[in-house]
């Protein structure tokens, strides 16, 4: 088996420490694994304040004004990731 390569794009959290964590890929669900990185974070930054152009930034895209609107208009539009929102808004839900 290869070893996986580390992606700085992934989803790395600080901890109360202040040491980077990696995510717990196994709290992940299909619909989020399908995803690359970069989607995976947007995903969690839309979940939580709900406003696309924002989560597009915040997850590391580049644009601004109306050419991040619209290309986070396109991204949250697309069916893998309004999968992924409704399986995460899900998982908030059962927990």
């Amino acid at each position: 088996m290869a070893s996986r390569k580390f992606d700085t794009r992934e989803l790395v959290t600080k901890t109360s420490h202040g040491k980077w964590q990696l995510p717990d890929m196994s709290q992940i669900g299909p619909a989020m694994k399908a995803l690359r990185p970069m989607q995976r974070k947007f995903v969690q930054q839309y979940i939580t304040h709900h406003n696309a152009t924002r989560a597009y930034l915040e997850a590391g895209y580049s644009g601004t004004g109306d050419a991040a609107r619209v290309t986070a208009c396109q991204l949250l539009h697309q069916e893998n990731i309004q999968a992924a929102i409704t399986e995460e808004t899900r998982k908030c839900f059962s927990a």
